[in-house]
């Protein structure tokens, strides 16, 4: 798979029956509610490791991710070797056609180990309805 990848990242909404009194329209979400957001690493097994909410819906994962600790202070947290894997991840490549292939191959094995993310938050959403 991945060498030195320790966990993949990601956020998820949770939905608000209503808008807060405080800065609410910063809740209203891309996909049209109220929302908070959570934000989660969880490692291959889909068991979450890291989690941050409270945010409003409308804060990009990747503003989110650059005030965790995990980002602000990387060298109390990782070798150098290692890394987390976050949805907008590219493999840079240009278009001729081993490269093509390469770049398709990369997006396979992404997007399996991706998937660890997804079930994670499936189980937590599964498991606690109201979110």
């Amino acid at each position: 798979g991945f060498p030195g990848c320790i966990g993949i990242v990601d956020g998820s909404l949770i939905w608000l029956a209503d808008m807060p009194r405080v800065n609410g329209m910063a809740y209203f979400c891309r996909k049209k509610f109220y929302a908070l957001v959570i934000q989660a690493v969880c490692n291959h097994h889909s068991i979450f490791t890291l989690y941050e909410m409270g945010w409003p819906g409308s804060v990009h994962d990747v503003t989110i991710f650059k005030q965790l600790h995990i980002w602000k202070e990387k060298e109390k947290h990782f070798w150098d070797y290692e890394y987390l894997l976050a949805d907008k991840g590219e493999y840079d490549l240009t278009n001729d056609a081993a490269k093509a292939e390469r770049r398709t191959s990369w997006n396979f094995r992404l997007s399996h180990l991706r998937i660890a993310i997804e079930h994670a938050f499936g189980r937590l959403k599964g498991r606690f309805c109201a979110l």
